[in-house]
């Protein structure tokens, strides 16, 4: 590709307001000028101070940002990680697991596109980052020139929501990416029993990815009065967290989840069989996006008001 095509390939692209990612391979860093994020390998990168005749340090990198008008370099250093550049002097290092490499071909070509197509979706920059990155490792371990199959992408993103500290929010948008069907349930699981280990057990057979959707310690009083919950809030998280097939937890303060349901959109909403599908909470909302209500039996003399009454 000619410098002449590449600059007008760029000013067509921000005519229409689309952002710009470049993988370049011109030593000339301004012919990528206007470009949203400039994305060399470590050679490439020094190669641009080589020909702007700069020295390599940290007024050379600003020049350079600020005459690319570019918001920041993403350098890859294979299994040296990451590093990201800003146009506000802040350098973010981003590490890498260290793997055993088969074939580097198409590795470049997979970190561009997966980071851009993350970003596209509102991902952030630095787990975009992240994600494009387990994307490279998993192709450089492949013979000759290799693609990332769909099923191994959908892999990538499970494990990576195995993070606790991820944001249940961000794994929502990630598992709907990767088209894994989620389920919700709700309820106050004030002391837990048999019948909510049963109810959580089927759901989860039932759906890629389980949330509990959590009545708050407000959210319960309103319902089952002043003496309610026995057990606080932050004890409840802990122990529905604990439960294999559990995904996910989402608090509400409201007396129904409907709101959090029509935040979520989830493929199955779940419901014990002491309820009728049509009288649910976010039933509508379900039916109208597609979804699907399915009520599971409960098992015979458990629930939690019964079992703090025999106390």
């Amino acid at each position: 590709m000619t410098d002449n095509l590449i600059k007008s390939s760029i000013k067509a692209f921000k005519d229409k307001k689309k952002p710009i990612f470049t993988d370049p391979k011109n030593k000339n860093v301004e012919v990528y000028k206007g470009s949203n994020f400039i994305c060399p390998n470590l050679k490439e990168f020094y190669e641009f101070f080589e020909y702007q005749k700069l020295q390599f340090n940290n007024n050379s990198i600003l020049k350079l940002l600020k005459k690319t008008n570019t918001d920041a370099f993403i350098v890859t250093k294979g299994s040296k990680g990451i590093t990201v550049l800003l146009r506000n002097n802040k350098k973010i290092e981003i590490p890498q697991e260290d793997v055993n490499v088969y074939d580097v071909t198409g590795a470049g070509d997979t970190f561009i596109s997966i980071f851009s197509y993350m970003l596209s979706k509102n991902i952030d920059l630095v787990n975009s980052l992240k994600i494009a990155s387990l994307a490279c490792i998993k192709v450089v371990q492949k013979k000759h020139t290799a693609v990332l199959s769909f099923t191994e992408f959908q892999k990538i993103i499970e494990e990576f929501c195995e993070n606790k500290y991820l944001d249940i929010d961000l794994k929502i948008i990630l598992w709907k990416l990767v088209k894994l069907k989620i389920g919700v349930t709700n309820g106050c699981f004030d002391v837990l029993h048999s019948g909510h280990l049963h109810l959580l057990s089927d759901a989860k057979k039932k759906c890629d990815k389980l949330i509990v959707l959590l009545n708050s310690d407000s959210s319960i009083r309103k319902i089952k009065g002043k003496n309610r919950p026995m057990i606080k809030l932050g004890k409840r998280i802990s122990l529905l967290k604990m439960i294999k097939g559990v995904d996910g937890v989402e608090v509400f303060e409201e007396k129904t989840p409907e709101k959090i349901i029509t935040k979520i959109l989830p493929d199955i909403l779940f419901k014990g069989s002491d309820y009728k599908a049509k009288e649910l909470a976010g039933y509508k909302t379900i039916k109208d996006s597609g979804g699907t209500v399915k009520i599971i039996k409960k098992l015979k003399n458990f629930s939690s008001t019964q079992l703090i009454g025999q106390r």
